[in-house]
């Protein structure tokens, strides 16, 4: 049982990085938990727009590893995503990262749209 636990952990935790879209930035913050069957968390996205106005982002996702340890592909899913901008606030389009690859161990990358992203183990 608990090489089991081990082995579908390992992804358990709170993950913390910046997404670059090379004209600005924006810190990223990411929460993961095991349940039914899956890797299933929340997210975070904090930048500023181009005149200056804080923004946040918040979504939750589901993440799929292509096995149970070690480098390798991730597939995930992001949806309920809501976004606040100086105060107003709403729904926001949801896209998926593309390209998400695990290090298996403390580092995760991959490309979100147009911006390359890197989350490490907080």
């Amino acid at each position: 049982m608990f090489l089991f636990l081990v082995a579908c952990t390992p992804l358990v935790g709170d993950w913390v990085g910046e997404v670059d879209c090379g004209d600005y930035a924006m810190d990223v913050e990411i929460t993961l938990e095991w349940g039914d069957g899956e890797y299933e968390g929340e997210g975070w996205l904090d930048c500023t727009d181009g005149y200056g106005t804080d923004c946040e982002q918040t979504f939750e996702m589901q993440v799929e590893p292509e096995g149970a340890f070690g480098e390798q592909d991730l597939d995930v899913d992001v949806d309920d995503c809501e976004y606040d901008i100086g105060g107003m606030s709403g729904e926001a389009a949801c896209d998926n990262p593309d390209d998400v690859e695990w290090d298996g161990a403390d580092a995760i990358t991959g490309e979100w749209g147009d911006c390359d992203f890197e989350l490490d183990r907080d």
